[in-house]
This record gives C-alpha cells, sequence and structure tokens, in this order.
C-alpha cells in the first residue's frame, strides 16, 4: 500500500499524533458536535444549576417523593430541608460559593443530602 506510511489529513487540533487524526465526522458535524454543544468554557446559566433545579421541583412539589432507598423515603421538602440544614453547618464551619468540600460517601440518601447541600 503507497499511502501506508503516509500521515493523514488532519480534521482538528492534534495534526502532531502518530499517524494523524481520522476524520470520522462531517465538518458540519463536527461544528454541531463537538463545537456548539460542547461549550464548557461558557458557564452554565443559573437555571441550570443542578441546586437551584432541586429547590425549584421542591417548591412545586414538596410532597411528592423525591428520593427512596435504604429503607427511606423522603419527600422533596424533606430532602430539601436536610440538605439546607447541611449547607447551614458547612457554612459554620467556613465554606462557601469558592471554596471546595470533599465527599466520600457511598450511594446512599445522605449522599443526595451532601450533594445538594
Amino acid at each position: 500500500m503507497k499511502s501506508a506510511g503516509r500521515k493523514s489529513k488532519a480534521a482538528g487540533p492534534h495534526d502532531d499524533l502518530a499517524g494523524g487524526p481520522r476524520r470520522v465526522l462531517t465538518p458540519a458535524a463536527y461544528q454541531a458536535i463537538v463545537v456548539e454543544r460542547n461549550a464548557t468554557a461558557d458557564p452554565p446559566a443559573g437555571s441550570w444549576l443542578v441546586h437551584r433545579r432541586f429547590e425549584r421541583q421542591a417548591a412545586d412539589t414538596p410532597d411528592a417523593v423525591a428520593l427512596e432507598g435504604s429503607g427511606h423515603s423522603w419527600t422533596y421538602a424533606e430532602l430539601d430541608r436536610r440538605a439546607e440544614r447541611l449547607a447551614g453547618r458547612l457554612r459554620g464551619l467556613g465554606a462557601g460559593p469558592e471554596i471546595v468540600v470533599a465527599l466520600l460517601l457511598p450511594r446512599s440518601p445522605a449522599a443526595a443530602v451532601a450533594i445538594l447541600g
């Protein structure tokens, strides 16, 4: 094969990769999928933050079951109360918007509280 040793035409920013990248998307598909849908440099809109969406759901359906597992069944209102209580304790310990708080929990209702708090 004559072309086996030639570098393929690059489709993106990784021209220096051995053998070069292979084009698997049309330019239009690349633009739509990689560039437009992967706009990770843009901050998420406030309405898309997980805790804000949860708070909205809790306000809309406070008595609906939000979480079941490990022998627990909590409504949105109960889960929201527990998350707010934990958030208050963390703030009291110095946590805030720019402070990283690590979570190390198994999948459990407590993990959901910690993620939302």
